[in-house]
């Protein structure tokens, strides 16, 4: 069975350079020039390239989680915290006090927020639509000329 490889456009941007140069068609700095690279930056890639194919173009992130999530167990000891009958109406805010206050591992307001409404225990505030007042029309006032300003009309 045939293995698949999916590309970005940027990914498949790099594979026309990195083939041009390996056929000689292009210069290896003016390659890194056209991908924004340094040369030694470009030298590295394509060597990479080279050993590897296309498995070595595409992003070896696909696919792994993020570092910046957060764990299953803190997911976890907020959760635990709601189901107490007193915190069910707790805000984000004083929720993490709370837990903070309780010796709970470093979390921040925002992760208790994002957990709260993942979970549906709380609903953020929708963005209102900007209600627009039109100026109102002025009522048309005859102008006084400069002539009859020195009459007294």
């Amino acid at each position: 069975m045939e293995e698949r490889i999916s590309m970005s456009f940027r990914e498949l941007t790099r594979l026309e350079v990195f083939t041009a140069v390996k056929e000689g068609r292009l210069k290896q700095s003016k390659g890194a020039r056209s991908l924004g690279v340094s040369p030694r930056q470009f030298r590295r890639l394509l060597r990479r390239f080279r050993a590897e194919g296309l498995n070595g173009i595409v992003s070896r992130k696909v696919g792994v989680p993020s570092n910046r999530q957060l764990s299953q167990k803190k997911k976890a000891q907020i959760l635990e915290f709601f189901k107490e009958k007193d915190h069910h109406d707790f805000g984000p805010t004083l929720a993490h006090e709370y837990l903070m206050e309780s010796g709970a591992a470093k979390i921040s307001i925002s992760a208790v927020r994002s957990v709260m409404i993942e979970n549906g225990l709380w609903h953020p505030n929708e963005v209102r639509e900007l209600n627009v007042h039109p100026l109102r029309q002025r009522p048309f006032q005859k102008r006084r000329t400069h002539s009859a300003r020195r009459l007294g009309a």
